[in-house]
């Protein structure tokens, strides 16, 4: 049987709704799939605010089920220092959020941790860099202006 948070378990749809901190959300479509998790939009019920939710759904072809527990640790680590960091080149992410048998959803339903984050427009790095000259790929230039 599947690890109880691998990808086959998890499956986000649009329309679905939850509550967070008191606020509630409804998921709409894809954003996004990697291999540690999903990416759904959302938005914020009161004000219409877009919101990316990222959901802990390691794909067991690119990450062995032995260390899915190790995986989801990062994946904490990642929302709760994430959450203290505020800089105009970072994304923003509000909380990490357990989800714990699914109860932050109405239908109870996905099970998996997630992180409610900025929902921001624009392309993707790995678009960012599969773009660039192949002798550029791997190379950044960091400089006060970005």
């Amino acid at each position: 049987m599947a690890h109880e948070l691998s990808r086959e378990w998890c499956n986000p749809m649009a329309g679905q709704r939850f509550t967070f901190q008191g606020e509630g959300y409804v998921l709409g479509g894809d954003l996004g799939d990697g291999a540690v998790g999903l990416v759904r939009k959302a938005t914020r019920t009161k004000d219409n605010a877009p919101r990316a939710v990222k959901f802990l759904a390691p794909d067991p072809k690119y990450i062995d089920e032995a260390i899915f527990d190790d995986v989801a640790a990062r994946f904490k680590r990642e929302g709760d220092r994430g959450a203290k960091l505020r800089h105009p080149h970072l994304l923003t992410i509000f909380s990490h959020c357990e989800n714990e048998d699914g109860e932050l959803f109405e239908s109870r339903e996905p099970k998996n941790p997630f992180l409610l984050m900025e929902q921001i427009q624009g392309r993707t790095l790995e678009s960012y860099i599969r773009k660039r000259p192949s002798e550029e790929r791997g190379k950044f230039a960091i400089t006060r202006d970005r």
